[in-house]
């Protein structure tokens, strides 16, 4: 199972499009999937399971004998963010 960080943004969807079309199929894509500004980067992602980046640490915890890799691609990049909670 390869699990992928920021699955919503750019570059994960990007890099989860890629294992794809490489036929890696136990994909675990990991972000904020509510936001549907970013709808389009994962809509068409086939993967085992969606997980929001904020039951991440739980998942992993019940789930990483499963996992071979982490990709971390995750991030905060909104510039204009400023509640420093998230």
């Amino acid at each position: 199972m390869i699990v992928i960080t920021g699955a919503a943004g750019f570059i994960g969807s990007v890099m989860a499009g890629r294992l794809e079309r490489e036929r890696y199929t136990d994909l675990i894509l990991v972000d904020d999937f509510t936001r549907t500004d970013k709808e389009r980067n994962f809509s068409d992602r086939t993967c085992t399971e969606r997980v929001d980046r904020k039951d991440f640490i739980g998942w992993l915890r019940s789930n990483h004998r499963f996992v071979q890799v982490v990709i971390h691609l995750g991030a905060r990049t909104d510039t204009m963010e400023t509640d420093r909670r998230v």
